[in-house]
């Protein structure tokens, strides 16, 4: 007798031992004959068979997919789930399987990771493509923030974020008012087959997942806009299926590769299809990963300005120019020369490494700027000199707020260093011929952006 035959499970999956009854013949058969031509003996030698043909990683399957309320994995939600058996008939079975019943994507197996990840890196990749993401315009306009280290993660940040409160990827596309999101959404159309109405059957997963994980939520009126956000900001995670024909087809391709892998055990062939899967999925495995070597960007580091640097000429000479001064006032949809010249401040100190507030060097830089941007408004050189300081001391204050700086004798000595500055032509004046070089330099930067 074998130990590990189930007799029931024997002849009802081989039609030609279905005739035997009694389990001293089905043993007898099993073992002269259905061992050794590699019949299977239970559900658990089957569904090891089932896993290698079709490369169904149960570890990957449990601890890669969420389950349907998105609040764990599957190993942290069905923890009475142990054995590949139970997790194969979790994935395919006909009635309850997560194969038909779940509308999301349910990875299987590295490549399956692989492939994915691909995906999203080409979709990322034509995205700053088209938009033309570029650095220096953002760190020039926009404050950085603080949890981001590198340019590929800014990126992100920005289209999942940045676009959608209406922050420019660069000059042009704010010269021209461009309109960025609905760039973004005729590529992701046209090239990746994403159906907006379909994602909308989504809506409710989308938000619960960004509510679960603690993602801060934009308030977007307009649904069509609100849809691709939470689909830039969740479609990966979550595994979305960009279309029906897409999810129609996967669980046919999955369904025939169970389907194929049954059959072949069934009719002893096994052997020979596990050979031939191996082969495939090795192969798929090399050109998935040299798809994500070519996907992959070079991971550069953002380092932030030196606060020194602040007083540099350069420095004051690009937050002076016309141009940039220009932009910030579109950008922030403001017309008053005070306020522009503190978001340009406030700007910069916010991309410095640890600035320090009340020093001379910001009091340098914002009497300097104000020198700079509000000589248009120059009637005499007293007057003048009376409205930079006063401009420069109450902005100086705003800062000062801004930053939990209170105390009186700060804001008190606030007038007298400005004073002081001025007095002592510490502040940096800028002349059209002594800098013209400077200038157009940063005004052609400016204009390449």
């Amino acid at each position: 007798m074998s130990s590990n035959l189930d007799c029931a499970f024997y002849t009802s999956f081989y039609s030609d031992v279905s005739y035997l009854k009694d389990t001293i013949d089905i043993n007898e058969h099993y073992l002269k004959v259905g061992n050794p031509q590699g019949r299977v003996a239970n559900e658990t030698e089957l569904h090891d068979l089932v896993a290698t043909l079709t490369h169904f990683d149960d570890n990957t399957y449990t601890s890669a997919n969420l389950c349907g309320d998105l609040m764990k994995n599957l190993k942290d939600k069905w923890t009475d789930k142990t054995t590949k058996k139970q997790w194969i008939q979790h994935y395919y079975d006909e009635n309850n399987g997560n194969l038909k019943n779940m509308n999301r994507l349910r990875v299987i197996n590295n490549n399956d990771l692989k492939r994915i990840s691909n995906l999203w890196d080409n979709i990322y990749n034509k995205i700053f493509d088209i938009v033309n993401f570029n650095f220096l315009f953002y760190k020039t306009f926009y404050t950085i923030p603080s949890n981001i280290t590198n340019l590929r993660d800014l990126q992100l940040q920005w289209l999942k974020n940045g676009v959608f409160m209406g922050q420019m990827p660069n000059l042009r596309s704010l010269n021209e008012k461009d309109n960025i999101i609905g760039k973004i959404q005729i590529l992701l159309i046209e090239s990746f087959n994403l159906d907006m109405s379909f994602i909308a059957l989504y809506k409710n997963d989308m938000m619960n997942y960004m509510k679960h994980n603690s993602i801060p939520m934009l308030e977007i009126a307009d649904e069509n806009t609100f849809l691709l956000y939470l689909f830039l900001n969740t479609g990966y995670k979550l595994r979305l299926f960009f279309n029906e024909n897409e999810r129609a087809k996967y669980v046919e391709d999955r369904q025939k590769q169970y389907n194929d892998a049954i059959e072949n055990v069934k009719n002893g062939t096994y052997k020979k299809m596990i050979d031939a899967n191996n082969k495939l999925y090795d192969s798929e495995s090399i050109v998935l990963m040299k798809a994500s070597h070519k996907n992959a960007k070079e991971i550069i580091p953002i380092v932030p300005n030196n606060f020194n640097d602040i007083i540099s000429v350069q420095n004051i000479i690009k937050h002076s120019n016309t141009l940039v001064v220009d932009c910030f006032m579109k950008l922030y949809n403001k017309d008053n020369l005070t306020e522009v010249v503190m978001t340009m401040v406030m700007n910069e100190l916010k991309n410095c490494l640890e600035p320090v507030i009340n020093s001379m060097e910001l009091k340098i830089f914002v009497t300097s700027i104000v020198y700079n941007v509000f000589i248009k408004d120059k009637t005499s050189s007293l007057l003048y000199k009376g409205l930079v300081k006063e401009k420069s001391v109450e902005i100086l204050n705003a800062i000062f707020k801004e930053y939990g700086i209170e105390d009186s004798d700060s804001l008190a000595a606030l007038e007298q260093d400005v004073t002081f500055l001025m007095d002592n032509k510490k502040i940096v004046k800028l002349s059209y011929l002594s800098n013209v070089v400077t200038k157009l330099f940063i005004e052609a930067f400016l204009l390449a952006l």
